[in-house]
C-alpha cells in the first residue's frame, strides 16, 4: 500500500482540525447566553491526559454554554484528540496544537455582570412589585432625563413651582413626574374631541344667531308689545348673552385653542378667556337683582380663587374648581328653580284639569283655555326638561364618577408606551373608565341649544 503524498496528509489534518471549531461556533456566539456559568475544570478522564495542562492559565475557570455541559466537552474533545494522535504526524502532536484543539471546547471565562443584570437591580429598587399588572419591558429610548412618551408632554418643574405650575393649570401624572397630562384629557380619542369642539362651537354661534333673530324680531320690530312677548325679550336677551361667551371663545381661536392655550395646561383664571366669562357675569345687569347677584357670587368666588377647568372632564365655560363653591353658587340655585318650577307646572295642570272637570263650563270656553294654554305649557316643559337632565346628570356624574382605577391607567400607559411598537396612533389610547362621549356631548349640547330651541318653538 502506497502512503499518500505529504500534502494529502497535511490536508486531511487541517480538515480534522477545523472540525472542533466549526462545531463549537454556538459557544462563540456573541449573543448573551443567560444560562452559561463559570465552571471549575473538573479534570480530564480518567486514565486520560487531554486538556488539563494546558487550560491552567486560566485559572481552570471554563466557559459552560447553556446547551452542553463539560462531559459532553470531554467527550468531544478526547475524541478529536484521539484522532489527531492517531493520523497526525510528529509535526503535528506537539503542545501548540493539542493546547489549540482544547480552546475549541474549553475557552477561558471570566464571570461579570451583564447590562441585563444591572437593570435587573436598578428595577428592583424602582418597581413597584406589589402590583403584578405593570410592564417594565419598556422600548430603548435616548434620553430617559426628559423622555415622556406622546401624548404626555414634558415640562421641566426644577426649573418652576410646582404649586404655582398647579395653579395655572398644569396637569402632573404624579407629584413627582415631569410628565404632564395632554389638554384635552386622555377620556376620549384626540379625534373625538376635534369633533366635539367643532360641534361646540358651532352650536354656539347658531344659538347666538337664533336668539338675536328673535330679540330682533319680538323687540326691536314689535313696537305693540303684550307683556307676555316683553317676558319672552328678557329671555332671548339673557340666552343671547349667554351664547355670546361661546362666539367670542369661537372667533378667538375656537374652543379647543382657548381650553388648551398650551400642551399640557388647561385655562385657569390666568387666562383671558375665563376672565372674560367672569366679566360677562358684570354685564347682565337688565334686571337689578341679578346684577348683584351676580357681583357676590363673583367675589365669593373671587375669594375662593381658582377659577379652573375640569382637568379631565372639561366643559366648555370657566367652573370653579371647588366643589362646594360650584354647588352653592351654580347648581343650588338651579335646584330651588327647578323645584319652583316644578310647583309652578303641576299648579297649571291641575287648574286645567280642574277648568275641564266643571259641568256649568261651555265646551268651546273649556277648548280655547286648553288650547291658549297647550302652548306655553309644551315650552316652558321643554326647558324644564333641558335644565332638569343638566342637574340630574352632573349629581350622576359627581356621584358615580370615580378615579380612574390602577388598572385603567396601567392599560392606558401601556397603550402609548407600545403604540409605535404596534404601529398604531397613541392619541387614540385612552383612559376607559370615564363617561362616555354620546352622555358627555348630549350635555354639553343641552347647555347651549336653547337659542335654537326658541327659534324652532316661535317660528312655527
Amino acid at each position: 500500500m502506497v502512503p499518500p503524498p505529504p500534502t494529502i496528509s497535511l490536508l486531511f489534518i487541517l480538515i480534522v482540525s477545523i472540525i472542533p471549531l466549526i462545531q463549537s461556533q454556538p459557544f462563540y456566539d456573541y449573543s448573551v447566553d443567560p444560562g452559561a456559568q463559570c465552571q471549575v475544570y473538573i479534570g480530564d478522564l480518567v486514565g486520560l491526559t487531554i486538556c488539563a495542562p494546558y487550560i491552567t492559565h486560566y485559572n481552570r475557570s471554563v466557559y459552560v454554554p447553556s446547551t452542553s455541559n463539560q462531559q459532553e466537552m470531554l467527550q468531544n474533545a478526547s475524541y478529536y484528540y484521539d484522532i489527531l494522535s492517531t493520523i497526525g504526524g510528529d509535526s503535528c502532536k506537539t503542545q501548540e496544537s493539542f493546547r489549540t484543539l482544547c480552546s475549541f471546547f474549553f475557552s477561558p471565562c471570566i464571570q461579570y455582570q451583564s447590562q441585563k443584570e444591572h437593570v435587573e437591580k436598578v428595577v428592583n429598587k424602582c418597581y413597584d412589585s406589589t402590583d403584578p399588572s405593570l410592564n417594565i419591558d419598556l422600548p430603548p429610548v435616548d434620553n430617559l432625563n426628559t423622555f415622556c412618551p406622546h401624548p404626555l408632554v414634558y415640562r421641566n418643574s426644577s426649573l418652576t413651582s410646582r404649586s404655582d405650575d398647579l395653579n395655572r393649570g398644569y396637569a402632573y401624572i404624579t407629584n413627582i413626574s415631569d410628565c404632564l397630562i395632554g389638554c384635552p384629557g386622555p377620556i376620549f380619542k384626540q379625534s373625538q374631541w376635534t369633533t366635539f369642539y367643532n360641534l361646540l362651537d358651532s352650536v354656539s354661534v347658531i344659538s347666538a344667531l337664533a336668539s338675536l333673530f328673535m330679540l330682533i324680531t319680538y323687540g326691536i320690530l314689535n313696537p305693540n308689545r303684550t307683556n307676555y312677548e316683553t317676558i319672552l325679550c328678557g329671555q332671548f336677551n339673557s340666552i343671547f348673552l349667554r351664547s355670546l361667551a361661546g362666539v367670542l371663545i369661537t372667533f378667538g381661536g375656537g374652543s379647543r385653542e382657548n381650553m388648551c392655550p398650551e400642551p399640557g395646561r388647561y385655562a385657569t383664571y390666568h387666562d383671558p378667556t375665563c376672565m372674560a366669562s367672569v366679566r360677562q357675569l358684570k354685564i347682565l345687569h337688565f334686571v337689578i337683582g341679578s346684577t348683584i347677584l351676580t357681583i357676590i357670587m363673583t367675589v365669593i368666588i373671587t375669594v375662593k380663587g381658582k377659577y379652573i377647568f375640569l382637568k379631565m372632564i372639561m366643559l366648555c365655560i370657566c367652573w370653579p374648581s371647588v366643589d362646594g363653591v360650584v354647588d352653592g353658587l351654580f347648581w343650588g340655585p338651579i335646584g330651588v328653580c327647578i323645584g319652583l318650577a316644578t310647583i309652578m307646572i303641576v299648579w297649571t295642570i291641575y287648574g286645567i284639569v280642574k277648568l275641564t272637570k266643571q259641568a256649568n263650563v261651555q265646551e268651546s270656553i273649556i277648548r280655547k283655555v286648553v288650547y291658549s294654554q297647550a302652548a306655553p305649557l309644551y315650552y316652558n316643559l321643554v326647558f324644564y326638561a333641558i335644565f332638569l337632565y343638566n342637574l340630574i346628570n352632573n349629581r350622576v356624574m359627581k356621584f358615580e364618577t370615580t378615579p380612574p382605577e390602577s388598572d385603567a391607567l396601567v392599560e392606558y400607559f401601556n397603550c402609548i408606551l407600545y403604540a409605535e411598537k404596534n404601529g398604531s396612533n397613541p392619541d387614540d389610547c385612552v383612559v376607559t373608565q370615564g363617561p362616555s362621549l354620546g352622555n358627555y356631548g348630549f350635555f354639553v349640547f343641552s347647555v347651549y341649544i336653547y337659542g335654537l330651541l326658541c327659534l324652532l318653538f316661535h317660528a312655527t
